[in-house]
C-alpha cells in the first residue's frame, strides 16, 4: 500500500492515473507494465532490489513503491520510463 503522503503519491501517482484512464485500464495493470518496462530497458531485476531493500531493512516483505522510493536509482528510471509512456500515449507534463 501506497502512503498518501509520500514522495512517490505526489510523484507519480497523478500521472499512473492519468495514463491509466487514458488506456481505460486499472491502476495497477499501468504499474505492472511500468515496471516490466523498467526491467527491460535498464536489465534490472527489481524482485532483487527489494529482497535486498528488505534485507537491508530488517523487514519481512515491502512494496516496491517503498524500494523505488528510497533508490535514487531506481527512482530516475521509474521516473525515465514513465515519462516516456507518457510521451508515447500524448499525456502532456504540464497537467501534472
Amino acid at each position: 500500500m501506497v502512503k498518501k503522503n509520500s514522495k512517490w503519491s505526489k510523484e507519480f501517482k497523478p500521472q499512473i492515473k492519468a495514463l491509466a484512464e487514458k488506456l481505460e485500464v486499472e491502476e495497477y495493470k499501468v504499474l505492472s507494465a511500468l515496471y516490466v518496462e523498467v526491467e527491460d530497458s535498464f536489465g534490472l531485476n527489481l524482485s532483487e532490489y527489494r529482497a535486498d531493500y528488505c534485507f537491508d531493512n530488517n523487514l519481512d516483505r515491502c512494496s516496491l513503491h517503498t524500494v523505488i522510493e528510497n533508490s535514487y536509482e531506481l527512482w530516475c528510471c521509474f521516473e525515465a520510463v514513465l515519462s516516456k509512456m507518457l510521451d508515447r500515449f500524448g499525456i502532456c507534463d504540464e497537467v501534472f
